[in-house]
């Protein structure tokens, strides 16, 4: 597992083995922050690139998570913190 911390949000890259295809590695992570006292997560997978190995699956997933963060900065009005 590769963890970060980006603008405040915490990232917990991981990758999977695909077993059923052995396609590689499904790269995934969860991004944890707090709002307003209350702790949110979410959830990302990436359902159609695969890697050949775990740290190359769990950089891609860090590089994932950096791009949905700075999505919620970029939305305009409604921007986080």
């Amino acid at each position: 597992m590769r963890r970060d911390v980006y603008k405040g949000y915490c990232i917990n890259a991981f990758a999977t083995l695909d077993d059923a295809a052995s396609k590689g590695w499904v790269p995934g992570a969860e991004i944890c922050w707090t709002e307003g006292g209350e702790k949110k997560s979410q959830t990302l997978t990436e359902p159609v690139k695969r890697f050949g190995t775990v740290r190359e699956a769990e950089i891609f997933a860090n590089q994932m998570c950096k791009a949905w963060v700075r999505g919620l900065f970029d939305a305009g009005p409604n921007k986080p913190h």
